[in-house]
């Protein structure tokens, strides 16, 4: 029950960036652009004929930013 509820909250929080961050690009003729991405990784825990295997959950993040100098130059930075 509470991994669901984690995982609710981390799909509304990046669906919430990534709406934050997608009403800028509607503006006309901007030359900068601002993108976040997110990943996870929730895996159940394995018991079988007495071995037990224990998962991890991860997660992770890309940020990201790209200037355009004009229509066919960029230049971008990312850091995750």
């Amino acid at each position: 029950m509470k991994g669901k509820l984690i995982k609710r909250r981390i799909g509304t929080i990046i669906l919430g960036f990534s709406l934050l961050f997608a009403v800028p690009a509607l503006a006309e003729d901007t030359r900068s652009e601002v993108n976040l991405e997110g990943t996870g990784f929730f895996t159940k825990d394995s018991n079988n004929h007495g071995i037990s295997q224990r998962a991890t959950n991860a997660g992770g993040f890309l940020v990201g930013y790209r200037y355009h100098f004009n229509d066919w130059l960029a230049a971008e930075a990312d850091y995750g």
